[in-house]
C-alpha cells in the first residue's frame, strides 16, 4: 500500500500539469461544446493563465481582449475560479469569477465603466441618451445567464439627451443594488443634475420585471427638458411624472427555439 502512494502523486501531479499548461486552443477545439450559444475566439495560453481575443454570444461579440489567471487552490473546495480583465463596446471591466460543480456563474468584485449606450442596447432601449457608467458589484450570480443575486451600485453620469443640435443635460443616477428574496431589486436616485428622480426596479426568478420611476424637473431645470417631461403624460400634486414598466424577459429555450426557426 504504502509504495502505492508515490505512483498515486504521480499520476495526479501529471493529470494536472496536463490540464493546467497544455496549449489551451488545442483542449478547446476538442472540448467546445456543439450548438452552444456562447463561443471563445483566438484562444491562447493554458487554463492557469490564458487569453481569448473576444466571447461571442449568438454571433454577437460580447468580450473582447478577455484575460484570467485560474486561482489553483480553489479547485480544492470543488470549483473553478480566475481573476479576469476584459473589455467591450465601449466598457472595461474586470473581477472575480467562480464557477461551481454546482452549475452557474459567481462573479464577485465586479468592476465596470464605459459608456452607457451598450447597457441601453441590452435593455433594448434605443434612445438618443449618452453618458458614462461605473458598475461595483460586490457580488452577482448568473443562473444560465440569467442574474438571479446581486449586490452592489450602478451609477450614472453625465447623462444627455442628443437629439437636438445642442446636447440636454439630464444628469447623474444611481441605483443601489440590493439582495432580495427570489430575484434582485434596486433603488434608484439621484446624484445630481436638473432632474429629481426615484423609483424602484425588480427582476424576479420568473424573468418578469417592473419598475416605477417618478420624475420631476427642479426650479433651475432648462425648458427644454422641463417640455419633454410634458410628453409623459400628467404630473401629480407634487409634480411628478409616474413612468411604470412590467414585462417578461424571454427564456433562453424561447430564444433557442426563434433562433431554429430563423
Amino acid at each position: 500500500m504504502k509504495k502505492r502512494w508515490p505512483i498515486l502523486l504521480g499520476v495526479l501531479v501529471f493529470l494536472y500539469s496536463l490540464v493546467m499548461y497544455a496549449p489551451l486552443a488545442v483542449v478547446y477545439g476538442y472540448l467546445k461544446p456543439e450548438g452552444s450559444t456562447v463561443e471563445l475566439r483566438g484562444v491562447a495560453g493554458t487554463l492557469k493563465q490564458g487569453s481569448a481575443a473576444g466571447v461571442v454570444v449568438r454571433g454577437e461579440t460580447a468580450v473582447r481582449d478577455l484575460r484570467w489567471t485560474m486561482s489553483v487552490w480553489q479547485l480544492l473546495i470543488g470549483r473553478a475560479a480566475f481573476d479576469f480583465s476584459g473589455s467591450g463596446d465601449g466598457l472595461v471591466l474586470e473581477g472575480h469569477a467562480a464557477l461551481p460543480v454546482t452549475g452557474g456563474v459567481r462573479l464577485s468584485d465586479l468592476r465596470a465603466s464605459g459608456s452607457v449606450k451598450p447597457l441601453l442596447a441590452a435593455l433594448k432601449l434605443f434612445l438618443p441618451i449618452d453618458g458614462q457608467l461605473g458598475l461595483d458589484a460586490q457580488k452577482l450570480v448568473l443562473d444560465n445567464g440569467f442574474p438571479t443575486q446581486a449586490q452592489g451600485s450602478l451609477t450614472l453620469n453625465r447623462l444627455a439627451w442628443k437629439l437636438g443640435r445642442e446636447p440636454l443635460m439630464i444628469g447623474d443616477f444611481q441605483a443601489e443594488l440590493v439582495p432580495v428574496d427570489e430575484g434582485l431589486a434596486a433603488k434608484i436616485k439621484t446624484l445630481g443634475g436638473p432632474l429629481d428622480a426615484s423609483g424602484e426596479a425588480a427582476l424576479h426568478a420568473d424573468r418578469s420585471y417592473d419598475l416605477h420611476l417618478q420624475i420631476r424637473a427642479k426650479a433651475d431645470a432648462p425648458q427644454p427638458l422641463v417640455n419633454m417631461l410634458r410628453t409623459l403624460g400628467a404630473a401629480d400634486n407634487q409634480g411628478y411624472y409616474h413612468i411604470r414598466r412590467k414585462g417578461q424577459m424571454e427564456s433562453p429555450a424561447v430564444e433557442a427555439v426563434q433562433e431554429v426557426s430563423e
